[in-house]
């Protein structure tokens, strides 16, 4: 799994800069480095929010001036953990995550399965 927090003296760090598309990346890299041939049988996984919104960039804006971080409500909706849009704005951003990065296995936390269940409808006829 991808994780975009980190731990640093029992505290959670959620920067967003450790939530970018690059950050992401990053880390992929690294695994496949590191996993060498056995890289194409690992299903990669990213923790991720939802939040279902027919305003995506206002809800994207306000993400970022709820957590502090000092960035565009652009750069919120590139992030492939911070899923925010309508449903089919939200499986668009899943199917780019497994195009791009090869991201193909989404987990995300209980208060948000409400969010969720459309988008996994609609995924699952997707194959």
């Amino acid at each position: 799994a991808l994780l975009s927090s980190q731990l640093s003296g029992g505290v959670l760090a959620d920067s967003a800069s450790a939530r970018s598309a690059q950050h992401a990346a990053e880390q992929i890299g690294t695994v496949r480095r590191t996993a060498g041939e056995r890289f194409q049988s690992l299903e990669l996984s990213v923790f991720a929010s939802i939040l279902s919104t027919d305003d995506r960039r206002s809800a994207a804006f306000d993400v970022a001036r709820q957590r502090g971080w000092d960035v565009t409500d652009t750069e919120i909706l590139d992030m492939p953990t911070m899923l925010i849009g309508t449903t089919d704005q939200i499986v668009a951003d899943l199917q780019r995550w497994r195009a791009s990065l090869g991201v193909s296995y989404i987990v995300v936390r209980d208060s948000h399965f409400d969010a969720a269940a459309p988008v996994v409808r609609l995924l699952a006829g997707s194959g």
